[in-house]
């Protein structure tokens, strides 16, 4: 009997190890256990900022965990980009990315690469982007337009945020596949071209479609088509590029979540599940849609395939173009 008992002991204790091993690796693996840092590499007020802050505060309250968002903005995104690229795998950091992290690496060397340093979520959405004019220059369509630049070489300027973003390289490929003569003009942040455009310092720009919205109806401003192979719903009156001819030109401006590579799957999975449970919401994607950005929903794998196509696309507009950055 004492030898039973004994061994009842032992097996108790060794019973009792096991459990507490168990809860505290249960615990451990517990997801999310603590505040998640969602990181902007933009500054506020740009639509990657309204759509974090639209999903933010719903994602923690379906997380059980607060969603804090952080811009750290700074060398057009690199900042950002860099600051995630680096961060540990563990699931409690995500990032929101766009095209830029693709041109910026593309134009100049950055610490990071954009299709391994990443492990893309989900894409969440894509911003109307549309070809606007200054209302003084004598064209009202895109023919007309296209037509003028050409008879007026190096007369007619175009505004970008900065050399080697978006709008600018989606403008250089609009040059080379239509013909348009334009000088490029760098502006500091997309809402200095589009002061410039609308003061007429420069004539043309390729731009976010919701703030320019009052000044197209003011007059101030034409719009000539959508930056896309389809109308942008603020502007359904205004024809496409593909409508006009241009089936070819489609640079669509992305909206996409990431989390830095090796994030477990099962992290990656929650986060993507949640997030297009979210956008889901009518309401939301009404409200969205007010600001120029379109819900589009595409997997990790998918939006992973897509960049590794576009990156092609911008190093080839880098290399016709002979575009250098600052």
């Amino acid at each position: 009997m004492r030898h039973a008992g004994r061994f009842l002991r032992s097996f108790l204790i060794v019973a009792g190890a096991v459990v507490s091993v168990s809860t505290a690796a249960n615990a451990q693996d517990a997801f999310p256990n603590k505040f998640i840092r969602w990181v902007l590499p933009f500054s506020a007020g740009s639509g990657q900022d309204i759509l974090a802050r639209q999903i933010s505060p719903k994602l923690g309250e379906r997380l059980g965990q607060p969603v804090v968002v952080d811009n750290k903005a700074g060398a057009g995104g690199i900042i950002g980009f860099e600051y995630i690229a680096k961060a540990a795998p563990d699931g409690y950091q995500i990032m929101m990315g766009n095209n830029s992290m693709l041109i910026l690496s593309a134009i100049r060397p950055t610490s990071y690469d954009p299709i391994k340093d990443f492990a893309p979520v989900m894409q969440m959405g894509v911003g109307s982007s549309m070809i606007l004019i200054h209302g003084s220059v004598p064209a009202t369509n895109l023919a007309e337009f296209i037509a003028y630049s050409k008879a007026n070489p190096g007369k007619l300027n175009y505004a970008s945020p900065a050399i080697g973003t978006f709008g600018h390289l989606a403008t250089e490929l609009f040059r080379m596949q239509t013909g348009a003569d334009m000088v490029h003009i760098p502006h500091k942040g997309i809402v200095a071209a589009l002061n410039g455009l609308i003061a007429g310092d420069v004539q043309f720009m390729q731009g976010v479609s919701e703030p320019a919205l009052p000044h197209v109806r003011a007059g101030k401003l034409r719009a000539l088509a959508s930056a896309g192979q389809k109308r942008a719903p603020l502007y359904p009156e205004v024809p496409s590029m593909g409508e006009l001819g241009y089936k070819d030109y489609n640079p669509v401006l992305w909206y996409g979540l990431f989390a830095p590579a090796g994030t477990r799957p099962e992290f990656i999975s929650r986060y993507a599940n949640e997030t297009t449970r979210i956008l889901g919401d009518a309401a939301l994607r009404d409200d969205l849609l007010k600001r120029g950005i379109e819900t589009a929903i595409t997997s990790g794998p998918e939006l992973g395939a897509y960049m590794k196509s576009e990156m092609a696309t911008w190093q080839n507009v880098i290399k016709v173009g002979g575009i250098k950055p600052e």
